[in-house]
Parts: structure tokens; C-alpha cells; sequence
């Protein structure tokens, strides 16, 4: 905690027990180690892969909402073209791609040509990123844009995924 909220760590390390070997701050106590099954390298480079083309998809969504085509990037379908192994690690995680880039809509595609007016990465060579306006009306619960939208009489203004959890809730 203390690297994130830093005064409200040193806050609560000066109310914490003292003991001989506690340092005077929280900043001067050593980082936990971490133990040495925990660590995967494999998901570890999954999620560098995931990260870095998350961080491309950041900037193609700044360009569309500089060019005015969308508001907010919840307003955004992502379509993506992918170089291998990124095309192989994004696509086992598919349904959750739209959470991790925080737009609506995400698909990805085989042949960047297929794109038009695609963002083409400088720092991923072969990423081609098209960002649109997302299908469907915003549902008011999760803001995503759905064409599911309006299909629940019991909940209009709402997405099926919403519909679906809000039917959990009442279990």
C-alpha cells in the first residue's frame, strides 16, 4: 500500500506496535519477497503482451476522440489486427477484451487491409487498430453500448448482460 497512498500508509505505520527492528517510516521497511512458486513467466509474458496492446488501443481511442468520432472510449468498437503471437494470446481471451481496453465492442480480425482508416502501431509491428462508433444504444447501468438494449420489458434502459446480473441480484 505504501507506494500507491503513501501518507495514509506512514499514517497507519506510526500507530502500528513497535517493535525493535521496525523502521522509523513505512518507506524504509524492505518489500516482501515473493515466493518463488507463485512466480509464472508464462502469464507473466501473456499479460505483457495484453498490456502493450492495451496501450496501443489507449492511443488509437485518443485519436478517434481527438477526431471527434467518439466521446468517451465506452462510446468505441475496437476491431483488431494482430501480429503473431499477439493474434494467438488475444484471442483466448476474447471475451474479456472489451473489459481489459474499456470500450464496448471488440473483434479482431485476420488481414489489416480488411481495416479502413486504421491506427497502425509504431511500437507493435503489424498491429492495425479501427476504432468505430459502438453499435446499439448505452445501457444505463454499465455504459457499455449494446444492441441488447430495450430487448427486456422488465428492464428497458438496460443490456442483456445487465438484464442477466440484476436477475442474479433479486435470487
Amino acid at each position: 500500500m505504501a507506494p500507491i497512498l503513501a501518507f495514509t500508509a506512514e499514517e497507519v505505520w506510526q500507530y502500528m506496535p513497535a517493535r525493535p527492528d521496525k523502521p522509523a517510516s513505512v518507506h524504509a521497511a524492505a518489500m516482501p519477497t515473493v515466493r518463488a512458486e507463485w512466480q509464472d513467466e508464462a502469464l507473466a509474458d501473456k499479460w505483457r503482451h495484453l498490456l502493450a496492446v492495451r496501450g496501443e488501443v489507449t492511443k488509437a481511442l485518443e485519436a478517434a476522440r481527438t477526431g471527434k468520432l467518439i466521446g468517451h472510449p465506452l462510446d468505441a468498437a475496437v476491431t483488431l489486427s494482430l501480429p503473431s503471437p499477439y493474434a494467438e494470446i488475444l484471442s483466448a481471451y476474447q471475451d474479456s477484451l472489451d473489459k481489459l481496453f474499456i470500450v464496448s465492442r471488440v473483434e479482431l480480425v485476420g488481414s489489416a487491409e480488411s481495416l479502413t482508416d486504421a491506427y497502425h502501431s509504431t511500437e507493435i509491428e503489424g498491429l492495425a487498430i479501427a476504432v468505430a462508433k459502438a453499435p446499439g444504444a448505452k445501457c444505463e447501468r454499465c455504459w457499455m453500448h449494446a444492441t441488447t438494449v430495450g430487448d427486456q420489458d422488465a428492464h428497458p434502459t438496460v443490456c442483456a448482460r445487465c438484464c442477466r446480473e440484476l436477475a442474479a441480484l433479486a435470487l
